[in-house]
């Protein structure tokens, strides 16, 4: 736990070199401020660090409970004051949720967030990192076996690079036709032999995209959510954290239209993890039941933030987008 503490001390100053956000509410503000003043004393007072992270998430919850956190830099630093320096699940899932509410409203600091709360968030469930974004003594340490590709590291390493590089990129054409037959493979009723030609063709399809991806052909935004609609279909933990991570490349890169794919490739990745799902996106069964679901320290502005729908309607049968199946 200690080692965790250290580490979670570490990361917070150099998030803290970004521009400052500045949260419209006055909660957040009181709160940021009380954090600054701790990080800023040198050395850092361990125990009182401890405390006001303890009831800066208490906090937090309560105001995501009343609705509370409306503008991108609400969410930003909702999600810097969610933090658990032991690094339990619930609080590193939190983090990472609220942190991807603000990239996908266009805070422009929030990406970095977002790799460090989705490296977190891979320890807690006893993964390694995947971005690199916890390092001691400037290397970054407890990597995953098989970290993210490449190309989405270096998205999260220097971001103006990557999107200067998009700037008169085109989009790779197989990817898209292969996104395509995606696609085309779920169009219509699904009947047993039609599922089973599906899985056949969705694993050549996954063997290529990974091959595209290791070669480093996706560039554009599009890529990245081409490459991620055919991931979420692999079936296995390693393919949905990919394409969690390819669907927050290709908002990064501003394809805005993967945004659906922010929260059914997170929810998939997390069922099949052993966890409930968190953004009511995941269905089924033969009368299309929505899947365990966990709504703590989650409401509707969130969920319809990243791609899904108000919890209200999760005992509706869900419409093409939503089932398990499609798209």
């Amino acid at each position: 736990m200690l080692l965790s503490l250290l580490v979670a001390l570490r990361a917070v100053p150099a998030f803290a070199q970004q521009p400052a956000s500045h949260p419209a509410n006055p909660a957040l503000a009181e709160l940021q401020a009380a954090l600054d003043s701790v990080m800023r004393k040198q050395p850092i007072d361990f125990t009182a660090y401890s405390k006001l992270t303890e009831s800066s998430r208490r906090k937090v919850l309560e105001l995501i409970s009343l609705d509370a956190l409306r503008t991108p830099d609400d969410f930003l630093v909702a999600s810097t004051l969610a933090s658990d320096p032991s690094g339990f699940y619930e609080s590193r899932r939190l983090e990472h949720e609220l942190a991807l509410v603000a990239l996908v409203m266009g805070q422009p600091d929030a990406l970095r967030r977002v790799g460090l709360t989705w490296d977190g968030l891979n320890w807690s469930m006893g993964r390694g990192q995947r971005i690199g974004t916890y390092t001691r003594n400037g290397v970054a340490n407890n990597m995953d076996p098989v970290p993210a590709p490449a190309v989405i590291r270096e998205l999260f390493k220097n971001p103006a690079a990557a999107r200067a590089r998009v700037t008169g990129a085109t989009n790779n054409a197989e990817l898209q036709k292969l996104r395509d037959e995606d696609q085309a493979d779920r169009e219509g009723e699904i009947d047993q032999g039609k599922m089973a030609r599906m899985q056949v063709n969705d694993s050549v399809r996954e063997t290529r995209t990974l091959e595209l991806i290791e070669e480093g052909a996706p560039k554009t935004g599009r890529d990245m959510h081409n490459a991620a609609t055919v991931l979420q279909h692999g079936g296995t933990p390693d393919n949905y954290r990919l394409a969690h991570e390819l669907s927050i490349a290709a908002i990064a890169l501003g394809d805005t239209t993967a945004l659906w794919l922010v929260s059914r490739s997170y929810d998939r990745m997390l069922l099949s993890m052993g966890h409930r799902q968190r953004l009511n996106t995941q269905y089924g069964g033969a009368k299309a039941e929505p899947m365990p679901l966990d709504t703590t320290g989650v409401n509707d502005r969130i969920r319809v933030a990243l791609g899904s729908r108000r919890l209200a309607d999760a005992t509706k049968p869900p419409g093409p987008a939503l089932s398990r199946a499609t798209p």
